[in-house]
């Protein structure tokens, strides 16, 4: 039993190995180590302690750390929230995800300082070679019969074959660096985390429950292009090896990050990185964190870099701010004028943020609005409209020859 004295502390103070912690949580509950330890407890644990503690969570839970995750077993495995099992597959593919993603790290390494520049593609052939690390867990979750998580693991690992390929194609094709402007080199299919997938089907149930027919997805790809902002502002681009070009599962705040782990003293940043440069005064996501493009093949970009950027000089999770994008940029509506897009897309992306569920994606979804101009307020005026109300617009909006404005939907059409 977990009493409420516990749930309160462990929801508001940051989970530490140092002393300190552990005597001020012995205060609160003496039993609280053989609590963690059991294993009947690891789903409601799970359930409210943040995110960023499961690091130090799963620790105290099994007695080791996620990097010696080999020691699991299948039944262990079932004991966790999926949440935590989402949490230690990237962790794993993050800090050890197998060749040549090591020999990629250490290139980094070697290269830190150098902007934009990657020699990779003249130096690796081949294929993919996950870890012991991933293809021991792998087996576990085959043990465990965890089908949900199976086929989670297995798209990270085709995740990285793809990019393995990408990257031997244009080694194959004499390309011997990627700068800032070049596209396909750069642009990488990118596979939605289940819980962005959970946003997805939430946002497609508004329009499922109004009897409209669901409608597929169109791929979607994670690109390390400059997006258009950078050309205006390029002092604000940040290079390749900030973004991290292996993933970014885990942000550069994050103090789970191995270069942070070890200094549980440091300061949050809580300013912009760089306060001494220009930058807009507001934000487009279409013009730095991504873009619906329509035809001729239907596609979402998502712009690494300028989510890294926002991300990182704003001060909103990295993690969140992607999922934000992603559901803004899901089209599923055409031929509109460009403030009545921008105002379907926050509408709709706002419905999302509406759920009690998604409490750190309406955080992210307010704070990037916080920078964005007039244009992608509209949608406030609309909130209060029931769903079913503007769903049913669709239909008269069709009807108009002409792409329709907001002024137009809002006259003839709610």
């Amino acid at each position: 039993m977990i009493s409420d004295e516990l749930k309160s502390f462990l929801k508001n103070n940051e989970m530490t190995f140092y002393e300190d912690w552990r005597a001020r949580i012995s205060e609160v509950d003496p039993d609280w180590e053989s609590i963690f330890k059991n294993p009947e407890n690891w789903k409601e644990l799970e359930n409210f302690v943040r995110r960023d503690d499961y690091y130090y969570l799963f620790d105290y839970e099994h007695g080791y750390g996620i990097s010696e995750i080999i020691n699991i077993s299948p039944d262990e495995w079932n004991f966790h929230l999926d949440e935590m099992k989402e949490y230690i597959i990237e962790y794993i593919f993050k800090s050890d995800p197998g060749e040549p993603f090591g020999l990629i790290k250490e290139i980094k390494r070697m290269m830190h300082g150098e902007r934009d520049i990657a020699i990779i593609p003249q130096i690796i052939l081949g294929s993919y070679i996950p870890s012991y690390k991933v293809r021991k867990l792998k087996e576990t979750i085959e043990k465990a019969g965890d089908v949900k998580f199976q086929k989670y693991i297995n798209e990270r690992i085709r995740e990285r074959m793809g990019f393995i390929n990408q990257i031997s194609i244009a080694a194959g094709s004499n390309v011997s660096a990627m700068p800032s402007g070049s596209n396909r080199n750069l642009r990488f299919l990118y596979q939605p985390t289940p819980y962005e997938r959970e946003l997805i089907a939430h946002l497609l149930s508004f329009f499922k429950n109004e009897g409209y027919s669901l409608i597929p997805v169109p791929d979607i790809y994670l690109s390390y292009e400059t997006p258009p902002l950078f050309l205006l502002y390029p002092d604000l681009e940040p290079s390749i090896q900030e973004c991290d070009m292996g993933g970014d599962y885990f942000g550069k705040n994050d103090r789970n990050n191995e270069g942070n782990r070890d200094n549980e003293a440091r300061e949050r940043r809580n300013e912009p990185r760089n306060n001494d440069q220009i930058r807009p005064e507001t934000i487009s996501i279409e013009e730095v964190l991504g873009l619906y493009c329509p035809a001729p093949d239907p596609h979402i970009i998502l712009y690494q870099k300028g989510i890294y950027w926002i991300s990182r000089d704003f001060n909103i999770d990295i993690d969140q701010l992607r999922a934000v994008v992603l559901i803004y940029d899901i089209e599923l509506f055409k031929y509109t004028a460009e403030d009545l897009h921008e105002c379907w897309a926050q509408l709709l992306t706002n419905w999302v943020a509406e759920n009690n569920r998604f409490a750190a994606f309406r955080q992210a979804f307010d704070d990037l609005n916080q920078h964005q101009s007039l244009m992608y307020k509209s949608f406030s005026e609309y909130v209060h409209y029931s769903k079913k109300a503007i769903i049913d617009s669709l239909i008269k909006l069709r009807g108009i020859r002409f792409p329709a404005s907001l002024k137009i939907w809002h006259d003839y059409c709610l």
